[in-house]
């Protein structure tokens, strides 16, 4: 499944035990943090489902917020993938511990 830079950084923040809500993973307004969490639902990487402390939960609205956890085919892709050069798994938001061009070694 190919999945683009923003979707692997979101799957990087979410837990397959625990749910959490789009600003609890620093989305907030302007983000694009539920869109594509509703995407990555959509490729059946993550779970969601309504939010019962939302007030609009409450009153059974259709805007009513959403919480989102991965699922188990999500955890693989949660994973950063293994550098091309050197064969470590990089830590944080660096998907690569090199730059396309090898000679600038960042491991």
């Amino acid at each position: 499944m190919k999945l683009t830079v923003r979707q692997k950084e979101t799957l990087a923040l979410l837990y397959p035990d625990r749910w959490v809500r789009p600003m609890e993973i620093g989305g907030g307004d302007g983000t694009y943090h539920s869109k594509v969490l509703r995407q990555l639902v959509r490729k059946g990487v993550v779970e969601s489902k309504e939010n019962p402390r939302s007030l609009m939960a409450i009153f059974h609205s259709p805007k009513a917020g959403r919480m989102y956890r991965l699922t188990a085919a999500g955890q693989e892709y949660a994973q950063p993938p293994t550098c091309p050069v050197c064969g470590e798994k990089p830590s944080g938001s660096n998907w690569m511990c090199h730059a396309p061009d090898v000679t600038s070694k960042r491991c």
